[in-house]
């Protein structure tokens, strides 16, 4: 399984993200000389001891969407329905 779908199968909510930390870690450790998790849940990979730096900065966490808000059809005048959450999304 790749990088990606790894990422994307595993949980991610809000304030419960050890798993993606897990994961970016493992994947650190592949390539860097040191790598932590600060207090605030950022893994941190380092690599040589060169002026050059690169920085990666993504969310871990997940989005959630509603289906079940009547009042924000993505169509005039109708209900919500979950049918739109494809839509709602866009």
């Amino acid at each position: 399984m790749g990088l990606l779908e790894k990422l994307c199968k595993a949980p991610g909510i809000s304030g419960f993200e050890d798993e993606i930390q897990k994961i970016m870690k493992e994947e650190f450790e592949i390539s860097c000389d040191k790598v932590e998790i600060d207090n605030f849940g950022n893994v941190i990979g380092e690599k040589g001891k060169g002026k050059k730096k690169i920085m990666l900065a993504a969310h871990m966490d997940e989005i959630v969407l509603e289906t079940d808000a009547p009042y924000l059809s993505p169509f005039p005048n109708r209900r919500n329905e979950p049918i739109n959450i494809k839509l709602t999304a866009q």
